[in-house]
């Protein structure tokens, strides 16, 4: 009896293994699938502008392309478009980098705008030999080896090189803000454009605060801080900052899987006036950003930080660190309240006349409106996708 309960069970497990490889055999073939569909509606795009890579759905390269989609006066295509990211996954376009490469550009293109990733980077590189098309590339950061840990990740490290290249060899290099302007010309001699990240006023303007509170059973006020869990965004200086703060309430939008996984990450055990929440849509962010307080960033380095722009927009009380992308996005820190990356005491001290001080918040407004908003800076992009400057 008990051999033919073994021998039951035996079958059994390997009939839930066959199922489980089914189903992967089946979703490979769906996301292979999509990638040909994908592939082919590119190829048939009736777009005069390219603009990728787009992978990532939240972030500060993210707004930048979608406020470059919404207002260029050219027809656009985001590369790849959500919907096939969505199916396909990351992966499968790495996986296909090579068929990618092979595929001629839209015969109606004549810009190829790329940021950030080597996929799209390496496309247009070859593609752009063709000689009608005009080649723009937009640098964001640079990363360094001083701010992981364990020093400067591959992947970190494939990016830097790739958007070096891809602003040594494009038609138009342009620069989001003037500290990384002087990081290009004083570490790789190159000369850039100054065109920073774009803010679009229309977008901050339809912030819900109340939406956010119900969505998430928030009440009361809160402190604001919105990012991912790498190093370089230093979550740390918050949960420190939260630590000794106990009578202030935060909310972090952070991608960590729980607290255990930020612990693990920052050192610093979640404090309990601290709500986690994992990452949201462009659209929430600014309901969040309608509801906040304040608004901290601790980054140790910035390109220009879309987040600072937002809200000040927003007319949010703002603190930020002192790294030089941050001062950018702030007036020169005129517009925030600045503390020296990594002094807690500090970073309280600001957080706390934020919270408490009065303050005349419309120069912060009128500074992003008159300096980055799309609507502005769109007509300067055209020019460069014109040649005209």
């Amino acid at each position: 009896m008990k051999r033919v309960l073994r021998s039951a069970k035996a079958r059994v497990r390997t009939g839930i293994r066959w199922l489980h490889e089914l189903r992967r055999k089946g979703d490979s073939l769906q996301r292979r699938v999509a990638y040909r569909r994908w592939l082919n509606g590119f190829s048939r795009s009736t777009a005069e502008l390219l603009i990728g890579a787009n992978f990532d759905m939240s972030g500060g390269v993210r707004n930048h392309i979608l406020g470059i989609q919404r207002y260029t006066s050219l027809t656009s295509l985001l590369v790849p478009s959500d919907k096939s990211v969505r199916k396909c996954g990351l992966q499968c376009f790495l996986e296909n980098s090579e068929s990618f490469l092979r595929c001629n550009p839209p015969y109606g293109v004549t810009v190829l705008h790329s940021h950030v990733s080597p996929w799209f980077i390496e496309w247009c590189m070859k593609h752009r030999e063709r000689g009608r098309l005009r080649w723009v590339h937009t640098h964001h950061a640079l990363y360094f080896e001083d701010v992981e840990p364990g020093g400067m990740p591959e992947w970190q490290r494939l990016l830097n090189e790739a958007g070096i290249r891809a602003l040594v060899n494009c038609d138009a290099a342009l620069c989001v803000s003037p500290s990384q302007q002087r990081l290009l010309k004083s570490l790789h001699g190159i000369e850039s454009t100054y065109l920073p990240n774009g803010v679009d006023i229309d977008v901050c303007d339809s912030g819900s605060a109340g939406e956010f509170r119900k969505k998430h059973g928030i009440s009361g006020d809160f402190i604001l801080w919105l990012g991912r869990k790498e190093a370089v965004k230093n979550p740390r200086d918050l949960l420190l900052a939260a630590l000794r703060l106990r009578e202030l309430q935060f909310v972090m939008v952070i991608d960590a899987l729980d607290e255990d996984d930020l612990e693990r990450v920052t050192g610093i055990a979640v404090p309990e006036n601290v709500r986690l929440l994992n990452p949201i849509s462009r659209v929430e962010a600014q309901h969040a950003l309608a509801a906040c307080s304040a608004v901290v960033i601790t980054s140790l380095r910035e390109g220009l930080p879309t987040l600072a722009l937002e809200a000040l927009a927003h007319r949010a009380a703002l603190v930020v660190s002192d790294a030089e992308g941050c001062l950018d996005a702030t007036d020169a820190g005129s517009l925030a309240h600045v503390y020296p990356r990594g002094n807690i005491d500090r970073l309280c001290d600001r957080i706390g006349f934020a919270v408490s001080l009065g303050q005349d918040r419309e120069p912060g407004r009128r500074f992003v409106q008159e300096k980055f908003d799309w609507k502005v800076l769109a007509r300067r992009l055209d020019a460069v996708y014109r040649g005209r400057e």
